[in-house]
């Protein structure tokens, strides 16, 4: 479990473009780069991972930590539970979407979609407002661990289907 927040947190600093977790209050700080005019740091951005598996306390949890200043809430695969696939309207995503804009922060929400008859393995990006700022249909949507308990005999999400590409979306990480 451990070498998987490790390599979630790795994806999601890759992801900021190597800014390191702080506090957002902390002033730019300048490099060795920055010396020899090639510029400065942005800013450090705080980003909580949450691992808890329990949906009914996840808006909690999430409220509580972004409290503390968070930039970015990562929340863990699947957190309204494997095979429960949802739509973006659900009472489990507007509570996300209330948390993301009371304190002003990211969250980003992997769940299994609901789209009509198919169910994609997703990771919705919510942005400080409180709206979707962007979604990705999972290239290798997650697996059943272990793999015997496979839904409806199929790997993935219930009959999740794999995205087709790796978008990018714009934040306001400078």
């Amino acid at each position: 479990m451990r070498l998987v927040k490790c390599v979630l947190l790795i994806a999601v600093f890759a992801l900021l473009g190597g800014v390191m977790p702080g506090t957002a209050e902390e002033p730019l700080r300048e490099t060795a780069a920055a010396d020899a005019g090639k510029g400065k740091t942005g800013r450090p951005v705080r980003i909580i991972v949450i691992s808890e598996r329990k949906p009914e306390q996840m808006a909690e949890i999430a409220d509580r930590e972004a409290g503390s200043s968070a930039n970015l809430i990562v929340l863990p695969a699947t957190w309204p539970g494997l095979g429960n696939a949802i739509t973006t309207d659900d009472p489990l995503m507007k509570a996300m979407a209330a948390v993301a804009k009371k304190h002003h922060t990211y969250i980003v929400s992997p769940i299994d979609r609901q789209v009509g008859d198919v169910v994609y393995n997703n990771s919705v990006l919510i942005g400080r407002q409180g709206k979707i700022a962007g979604m990705h249909n999972k290239l290798f949507p997650l697996l059943p661990d272990p793999p015997s308990q496979a839904v409806n005999g199929e790997f993935g999400s219930l009959n999740g289907r794999p995205g087709r590409d790796a978008p990018v979306f714009e934040t306001d990480f400078r």
